[in-house]
């Protein structure tokens, strides 16, 4: 099992203002609102970002690891996003950590496809691509954590009707060396319900993650993976399985993405098939629960989380969760609450 670990860090941001004449002043005004024009024009820079604040509370049981009680900043992010051209961009910073995330340009090829060029999360399964502060619960799914780090490479994309595909060709698992790690998605909707009805979707996905080295002699890491989901808005379910490759998962995107819970990627034990079974139900227009049941076929290592979400506005939402992990060496507990708020 891995020890999970939280951080926190203070952000602050001054300004001053000196004497100016009236003639200054209006210039000024001029300036800022030619700056506010730039930026709302198409091609400009778009500023995005959310903060969230976990307080979480663990029990370790009878394991042998250390117990959490308090408040982190789990995640301070800043974006900017636009276009130049026919080319366009997206870069992410973490400030949690101290980390980039998102550093890449985007480009068209052909009507239907569309190409990516620098460090991005490969496009895994439907988990991997949720953003930290959209999720169901505080932590990303066991695969999708698996591959929620970041990675340099070249993504393309495209549809056809009903389905669609991604291709990721990244470092890979040795980094720059000349070993590469591809993935290769498509997904389909199998059922359209439209407003109201139920809908299925059904995706796909082989992980090549490359060689970890000739020392290590890891070359077959890995694995498919198969998700299943359907849903007609207020209530959902899924179906999320993956057939890990013999030396194990999640390699080149091992990467933490935020700080402390919720969102640091890791990897999976070689030779073993990980399943998830998600639902989720909307109660009210703000209120909605989910839970979600982990078997992680080795050690006996079975995972449970139930999450409330109150979206209290656009973009602002509490959580409140339990994470209970039952295994052949013991049994553990976690409860978090958490406010996320995105701009």
């Amino acid at each position: 099992m891995k020890k999970l670990t939280c951080s926190a860090i203070a952000l602050t941001m001054t300004c001053a203002a000196g004497f100016a004449s009236d003639g200054e002043w209006s210039a000024l005004d001029q300036e800022v609102g030619a700056l506010a024009s730039t930026l709302s024009l198409d091609g400009g820079a778009t500023v995005t970002g959310d903060l969230r604040i976990n307080y979480v509370s663990s029990d370790a049981g009878d394991l042998d690891v250390s117990e959490v009680g308090g408040f982190s900043v789990n995640s301070a992010r800043i974006a900017v996003s636009g276009s130049n051209g026919d080319y366009g961009y997206r870069v992410d910073y973490e400030a949690a950590n101290n980390t980039l995330r998102d550093a890449y340009a985007t480009f068209g090829i052909a009507d239907s496809v569309s190409g990516q060029m620098g460090q991005f999360r490969a496009s895994v399964c439907s988990d991997a691509d949720k953003d930290e502060n959209d999720m169901d619960h505080f932590f990303h799914s066991a695969i999708g954590g698996a591959y929620a780090g970041f990675n340099n490479g070249l993504g393309l994309s495209g549809d056809a009707g009903s389905v669609s595909w991604a291709l990721s060709i990244m470092n890979g698992a040795d980094g720059v060396s000349d070993e590469i790690g591809t993935v290769l998605r498509a997904s389909m909707n199998v059922m359209d319900g439209g407003e109201g009805g139920m809908s299925v979707d059904a995706g796909v996905a082989i992980v090549d993650e490359g060689d970890n080295g000739d020392a290590l002699d890891n070359d077959d890491v890995g694995g498919t993976i198969i998700e299943v989901s359907a849903g007609n808005g207020t209530w959902a379910i899924g179906i999320e399985t993956m057939d890990v490759a013999d030396n194990g998962a999640g390699n080149f995107g091992a990467v933490e993405t935020a700080a402390g819970f919720g969102a640091t990627a890791g990897g999976l034990f070689g030779d073993t098939s990980v399943m998830a079974i998600s639902a989720s139900y909307n109660v009210t227009d703000t209120w909605s629960v989910a839970l979600r049941s982990t078997d992680y076929d080795i050690g006996g290592v079975e995972t449970m989380e139930i999450t409330a979400t109150n979206s209290v506005a656009d973009g602002v939402r509490w959580q409140i969760g339990t994470y209970d992990v039952d295994s052949d060496f013991g049994d553990a507990s976690l409860v978090q609450v958490g406010l996320g708020i995105s701009f």
